[in-house]
């Protein structure tokens, strides 16, 4: 899924489903500009539907959510008692049994929130610092993207780390 969709605080649902053979609907979506004007990053609603979207309550399946986020939770009135509502909407989608991973894109990220959200999910940085409260601070609990090409190595880390063989038994 998208946000801001379908206004500047609002997650209509999810964009594509998941499944194979997606990847020119997914770039489709990702082709859409967002509203031009304004700062709305409606992450807490963002990880609301995903942890509602069937699929990520099938125990059958290996399931992973990968946020990339380039700002701070927000909506037009901004409410600063809204910040770490993110924190709590992604505990709501590790109770699904998702893995959700963080990527915060540039320095004009909320880097506290986006460190509290991967230390939420269980998918910290190792040895990083969940207090870092500036997107410049040594060690971050998320993973860090400034360009394309360190936002390619982002994600590879993360399909790395989610298709790794688990033992269960």
């Amino acid at each position: 899924l998208a946000f801001p969709n379908p206004d500047h605080c609002g997650v209509s649902g999810i964009s594509v489903d998941v499944g194979p053979g997606n990847a020119d609907a997914i770039a489709a979506v990702l082709a859409t500009p967002p509203p031009t004007s304004g700062n709305y990053t409606p992450m807490s609603r963002a990880l609301e539907v995903a942890a509602s979207y069937l699929p990520m309550s099938d125990p059958s399946r290996r399931r992973v959510a990968v946020l990339i986020t380039d700002g701070w939770q927000w909506c037009y009135p901004y409410d600063p008692a809204t910040r770490f509502d993110p924190v709590a909407s992604a505990a709501e989608l590790r109770a699904t049994g998702t893995a959700l991973y963080v990527v915060g894109f540039g320095d004009g990220v909320d880097a506290l929130t986006l460190n509290r959200i991967a230390w939420e999910s269980g998918t910290y940085v190792p040895g990083c610092d969940p207090a870092g409260d500036t997107p410049t601070t040594p060690n971050p609990c998320y993973l860090r993207a400034d360009d394309t090409s360190s936002l390619e190595a982002a994600l590879d880390a993360i399909a790395r780390r989610m298709s790794e063989e688990v033992c269960d038994g």
